[in-house]
């Protein structure tokens, strides 16, 4: 028994060895690419992000924009409030409901 436990060990340990180099080999060929693309791009000025600026007239805009975005939120959450609580006024009716009718049937059953 602990001659396999022995072999099984070896055995694991050469599997998970053999798998090492491999893996290494295989960033290489990516690094390579990298020095050879920052060689080319060295004599290059960078180029500029194309991001749009905005014009002055459109900040006030996106302002307004944001103002309304901001007012619709707040509508949609006070409409989900209210339904919320509308559901909560329903459900402890229904309670009272269940509670009289059950009171009710132990008053009919008592007489």
């Amino acid at each position: 028994m602990k001659r396999i436990g022995i072999m099984g060990t070896a055995i694991m340990s050469l599997l998970l060895a053999a798998g090492v180099p491999g893996h290494a080999q295989q960033d290489q060929p990516n690094s390579k690419q990298d020095r050879d693309q920052k060689d080319e791009n060295r004599g290059r000025p960078e180029k500029p992000q194309n991001r749009p600026q905005p014009s002055r007239g459109e900040e006030p805009r996106q302002a307004e924009r944001n103002r309304k975005q901001m007012q619709r939120d707040e509508r949609q959450r006070q409409m989900e409030e209210n339904r919320w609580r509308q559901e909560r006024q329903q459900d402890v009716n229904r309670q009272r409901q269940m509670q009289q009718g059950s009171v009710f049937l132990r008053s009919a059953s008592r007489s």
